[in-house]
């Protein structure tokens, strides 16, 4: 896990990565991180291609 999140600090500062770096955390069993993830794709409102693709998953998860 720690490889993906270096990778994906690499990766650039959209939506996606967010989404997908909140996935690692949830793996890593680190909860209340990957919730901050989740919440920050949630909270975005620039509407792009990026959070289209993801925002949906990310609001089900903060909702668990």
């Amino acid at each position: 896990f720690r490889k993906a999140r270096r990778y994906l600090k690499k990766a650039g500062d959209h939506p996606s990565t967010w989404y997908y770096m909140a996935v690692v955390y949830n793996k890593s069993g680190r909860d209340k991180k990957a919730y901050q993830w989740y919440q920050k794709v949630v909270d975005h409102r620039n509407n792009s291609i990026y959070l289209s693709t993801v925002r949906k998953r990310a609001l089900a998860n903060t909702l668990e």
